[in-house]
């Protein structure tokens, strides 16, 4: 034990204390087992805590054995080494120091354990071990026969060792040490190790110094190295020679190479090695030369001293070697130095002293001349190259062979290749023999290749001019060794280069030089294109070069001794260039100005504007220039051009340029300004409306199809009836050559004076002979217009005539000889107005005060109704006693010549305005359009639908007539404005939604009558609509006539369709038609009714149900309804019974579908 003078300012721990007398103990350290133990050199303390433990083989203390149960603890720890004499134990082999080391000491750095008996358990939870701050360890293992490598994240450091017994070291998949840098491993005495696991960056992926200790073996030991990393590779140096076979997967980062002996091999061989600097071997015992397949590429030291080599092949050493020692071998001529040499520049120095095999004269080996430096002492040699003896007084040693002398009379020959010299920035290259290594005197050399190649420095040479006398020493203790030559400056440096450009296609290069001779000539090249040359002003030259586009470019400048590339020279093409473009219209079309502002060069040889597109028609124009000038182009177009993108191709002085600009053309204009020709047509790209072909014509861009008739009237219905008047749009062209036809065979003679655009006045041939409503039949100028429905009404003299029969009539039967009166009829058919009036001599119901006539005194008009408006649309629901009843209105259609849809617009969107007074509700909507629809680009085109309500009756006018709207009743009104339609014959069709029963019956006087949903007028229009649903039936009354721009005109309303939904009801479609008019109004309405049975009478069946029933058919919904008058009639002691018949039933369904 060493004592050593330590002042502590605190003590150790009880616990630290205790950890260090287990270390004194189990180590049988001479140490006092107290707190002086700070003291010794065994432990080294600070701050309260043990920092440093270490023993050294020596003299031991029997301590007493250690205790067995404590937990170390060394928190400040940074250095743990134990070296055990291999021939002493510890005091308790059971116990391991190693064990305890990953929870004991935490801030541990450095860790070596040699010999240590108690390392069973390396390498388990070695990576445990401080794994935050160790970074050095070393072990030496002793009795093992397995090595296994340990894992550990932070070490940096390590030596593995085993002793004799060793036969493997593993290295499994899991070894990860990715931080070590520097490794140490081998077998110290033995040759017992037959395998070592392979290196891998997976496991060694900071590998860069590797020193395996190995000793001879048999077999040989494989090494198998994959370690991009790994930069030095140094076998450490023993008495035995490794017999060891290296495999590297990996070559390209091996730097240094130290090896001992010669019976180590290498796969692949040290040629493929390419950054490989230092070869060094120690006592290597084989004769074969370690180079045969060749040396590595970037060698620059070689030392093989003392060996059995006894050659050097005809292998080139590569160029950057600076030292080769092959002194003390048994090296002998013959050596091919001309081709061993052939790379050298002065670099090189070749050491072959002692070889003492090596003689023969020299004198002729010139290659040797190429060296730095020649060691040729301690061998045979009788003679040296010339260049050796030339400059042999040189303070610079250029070779070493005591034993040579310089012959007698020795004169140096210096040649030259050529005195007519060519100078790069004032440096000039002399080729030649014996030239020496550069040690001038006035001029300073570098050299390229000893005594054949040197590069003069001439400060005096002038840069511009033709050659100048220069007289160049070639050695400054050899003043003779001074020659004349001619010398010529051709480098140069570029100030500046630029391109410009000039019409036709072609560049200026402008290159200003700074300097450059001007007595030889200069040249430049693009991409292999050589320029011609254009002017010279002093240091600046000019060359003109063809066909460049815009771009960056390399441009090569040379002479026929010197050139330097520009790189990136930037080509800008500076016209034309379009800053703007304007079109004096809005619209191109041809004969359109359009005008380019912008930069169009100040040549203005030429110019030409092409325009283009990728459309089907007007695809191409000529744009024929009307002004040119430096910063504005105008041109005017020679033919028409179709709407869109267009690219304008603009050529000024052999340029072009390529632009692309939205245009509007004459098509395009005709589209916006004609709503594409009134949707009845198409936009010529001329800007002309090219009409759909039908029957019937159009004007005004085909918005305006003629002629057509929307109403009619008989001027003179009381007397003759033939003067007739029309009203419509039948053409701007007037009514030459044009013929009225009434009913397809009654000539109406035009009145030419009496008639204009919109009427048509004319007289029948003869008076009428067939009655009732009549269809008309144009043909204006060739043009053809044939109503489809009934716009004249013939009456027949003496006749009456009503839109709308107000109750049902009856006329004469026969039966059984007996004539029965009108009366009799309706008394039978009505069971005498179901006992609420009396059939009059007409046999018609003259009902009593609140019943419905048109139901002949069936129902009563219904006093406790309630109509709630609908906010969102015109749909409509009434309820009576709670019973409800509604419709909807769904589309607008425009109809056909032959009864097709041609547009339709659907009605599913609606701005309301509601107002609600004492005596009247009214709800006004306006149909939104949407974007979609066909109808959004007219913005004329406007639909609204007034609905009122009031519970008093009213009387309202519409047309030339007054209408009786009960009270409780639904009015509706629907207006159409502003329609565009397709052709001449084209009509209207509002289409309503409904639901009605399949069948529907009362039962009054034990006798059934059944309730048709739908009654028809003598000429097929439906006029009234029945719906009946527990004591309520509903009345929609549709009037047979509407507004056609004011005037009353025939109106049909017709069943379109009918869906059953179920076994008892259908939805159905109804339509009201009317004809080619700008403002068109319908006008129905509703009117609920109560169903009241108060026949006297005892019950008609056993059945004791007592309750009129009725089928359900179905709600009825529309489109495009003028009027909705919904009538309910409760029958106080009439019975009404819901019969199911199924046969019945199946029939009408089928009628219906």
């Amino acid at each position: 034990m060493t004592t050593i003078g330590v002042i502590h300012s605190q003590d150790l721990s009880p616990d630290e204390l205790a950890s260090a007398i287990w270390i004194i103990k189990q180590y049988s350290l001479p140490v006092p087992m107290d707190q002086t133990l700070c003291g010794t050199t065994e432990f080294s303390c600070a701050g309260g805590h043990i920092t440093k433990i270490s023993n050294m083989p020596g003299t031991t203390t029997t301590n007493g054995l250690p205790d067995p149960n404590l937990r170390l603890t060394f928190p400040a720890v940074e250095l743990i080494a134990v070296n055990q004499n291999p021939f002493f134990s510890v005091a308790d082999p059971a116990l391991s120091l190693y064990d305890q080391l990953p929870t004991c000491c935490p801030s541990l750095t450095t860790i070596a354990m040699m010999s240590d008996p108690s390392l069973q358990n390396f390498p388990n939870n070695f990576d445990l071990i401080a794994p935050s701050t160790l970074l050095l360890a070393t072990f030496s293992l002793t009795g093992r026969t397995t090595i296994t490598f340990p894992s550990h994240p932070l070490v940096s450091q390590m030596q593995l060792f085993a002793d004799g017994n060793a036969t493997e070291f593993i290295i499994d998949d899991s070894v990860r040490l990715p931080k070590l840098a520097m490794l140490g491993f081998g077998q110290y005495t033995g040759s017992s190790l037959r395998s070592i696991g392979n290196f891998t960056a997976k496991s060694f992926p900071s590998l860069t110094f590797l020193y395996p200790f190995l000793l001879w073996t048999t077999p040989p030991i494989n090494l198998n190295l994959d370690l991009p990393s790994l930069t030095s590779l140094e076998f450490s140096d023993n008495p035995q020679s490794p017999n060891t076979n290296i495999r590297f997967a990996n070559t390209s980062s091996l730097n240094s190479l130290t090896f001992y002996g010669g019976d180590i091999t290498f796969e692949p061989g040290l040629d493929q090695f390419p950054n490989l600097k230092s070869v060094t071997s120690h006592r290597y015992n084989s004769s074969r030369y370690p180079f045969l397949t060749g040396y590595p590429p970037s060698i620059e030291t070689i030392s093989f001293i003392a060996t059995p080599i006894n050659t050097i092949p005809a292998i080139t050493i590569p160029s950057t070697a600076t030292i080769f020692d092959f002194s003390s071998n048994q090296i002998a001529m013959p050596i091919d130095f001309d081709t061993v040499l052939k790379n050298m520049t002065g670099n090189l120095g070749l050491n072959l002293r002692s070889n003492v095999a090596f003689q023969g004269p020299l004198d002729q080996e010139k290659s040797l001349c190429r060296l730095k430096l020649l060691y040729m002492s301690g061998t045979s040699i009788t003679s040296v190259p010339d260049c050796f003896w030339c400059y042999v007084n040189e303070a610079a040693m250029r070779f070493s062979a005591p034993h040579l002398s310089i012959p007698p009379g020795f004169t140096c020959q210096i040649t030259f290749e050529d005195t007519n010299l060519i100078s790069i920035f004032k440096r000039a290259i002399i080729k030649g023999t014996n030239l020496g290594w550069g040690q001038s005197g006035g001029v300073l050399f570098s050299t390229i290749v000893p005594n054949e190649q040197l590069e003069a420095i001439i400060p005096a040479l002038l840069t511009d001019g033709p050659p100048q006398l220069i007289n160049i020493p070639f050695s400054v203790y050899y003043p003779l060794y001074t020659y004349p030559f001619n010398v010529t400056e051709a480098g140069f440096n570029v100030s500046s280069i630029d391109f410009k450009q000039i019409p036709n296609q072609l560049a200026i290069i402008t290159v200003v030089f700074a300097p450059v001779n001007t007595y030889l000539s200069h040249n430049v090249s693009i991409d292999g294109v050589l320029a011609t040359p254009n002017s010279r002003v002093a240091n600046t030259y000019q060359f003109e070069i063809p066909n460049l586009s815009n771009g960056s470019y390399d441009v090569r400048i040379f002479n026929n001794y010197y050139s330097t590339i520009m790189k990136q020279v930037a080509y800008i093409q500076s016209y034309p260039i379009v800053d703007n473009f304007v079109s004096t219209s809005q619209y191109v079309v041809t004969g359109s100005i359009l005008q380019f502002n912008g930069n169009f060069g100040t040549a203005l040889l030429s110019s030409s504007i092409i325009i283009q597109n990728n459309n089907s028609q007007y695809n191409f124009t000529v744009c024929s220039t009307t002004q040119f000038l430096s910063t504005r182009i105008s041109c005017i177009t020679l033919s028409p051009i179709s709407s869109g993108l267009a690219t304008f191709n603009i050529t000024v002085d052999g340029y072009s340029i390529i632009e692309q600009y939205t245009i509007q053309s004459a098509q395009q204009q005709c589209e916006s300004d004609t709503n594409h020709c009134g949707n009845n047509g198409v936009c010529t790209p001329d800007g002309s409306c090219n009409c759909n072909v039908n029957q019937g014509s159009y004007y005004n861009d085909c918005s305006k199809p003629f002629p057509f008739a929307t109403s009619g009237q008989v001027n003179d219905q009381n007397s003759t009836q033939r003067s007739i008047s029309l009203f419509g749009d039948f053409g701007p062209f007037g009514l030459t050559n044009s013929s009225v036809t009434i009913n397809n065979t009654m000539n109406c003679i035009i009145d030419q004076l009496e008639s204009t655009q919109f009427q048509i006045n004319c007289q029948l041939v003869s008076s009428p002979t067939t009655f009732g409503p009549a269809s008309v039949q144009l043909n204006v100028n060739g043009s053809l217009f044939d109503s489809k429905t009934y716009l004249i009404r013939f009456i027949k003299p003496g006749g009456g005539s009503t839109t709308t029969s107000p109750t049902t009539t009856t006329s004469s039967a026969t039966t059984g000889g007996n004539t029965k009166t009108p009366q009799e009829i309706c008394e039978e058919t009505t069971q005498s107005c179901f006992g609420h009036g009396y059939c009059d001599e007409n046999g018609i119901c003259q009902c009593e005060d609140k019943y419905n006539p048109v139901d002949n005194c069936l129902t009563k008009f219904a006093d406790n109704t309630t109509y709630i408006p609908n906010p969102e649309s015109p749909s409509t629901n009434i309820s009576v006693d709670g019973v409800e009843f509604g419709f909807d209105i769904v589309a607008i259609q425009e109809i056909g010549l032959d009864n097709e849809i041609v547009k339709e617009l659907l009605t599913n969107s609606w701005l309301s305005n509601i107002t609600i007074n004492s005596s009247l509700t009214n709800a006004v909507y306006q149909l939104v359009i949407s974007n979609t629809s066909i109808l959004f680009a007219n913005t004329t085109t406007q639909v609204t639908v007034n609905m009122s309500f009031s519970q008093q009756s009213r009387t309202v006018e519409f047309g030339n007539q007054q209408l009786l709207i009960n009270s409780n009743s639904i009015k509706m009104a629907v207006s159409i404005n502003g329609w565009e339609y397709s052709s001449n014959v084209a009509t209207l069709r509002v289409v309503i939604k409904t639901t009605t029963n399949n069948q529907q019956s009362i039962e009054y006087d034990c006798k059934e009558t059944d309730i048709e949903s739908f009654s028809y007028d003598d000429y097929g229009t439906l006029q009234y609509l029945r719906v009946l649903k527990d004591n309520v039936q509903f009345n929609g009354r549709f009037i047979d006539f509407a507004l056609a721009d004011g005037r009353t005109t025939y109106s049909q309303t017709l069943l379109i369709n009918q869906t059953q939904i179920s076994s008892n009801q259908s939805t159905a479609m109804i339509g009201i038609s009317l004809p080619q008019c700008q403002t068109c109004i319908l006008d129905p309405d509703f009117t609920p009714l109560l169903v009241v049975n108060d026949k006297a009478g005892g019950d008609c069946s056993s059945s004791d149900d007592n309750k009129w029933k009725i089928i359900v058919g179905c709600v009825v919904g529309g489109i495009g309804i003028v009027a909705i008058a919904i009538a309910s009639v409760i029958y106080a002691k009439m019975k009404i019974k819901h019969k199911r018949h199924n046969k019945k039933m199946e029939s009408k369904l089928r009628e219906f579908n």
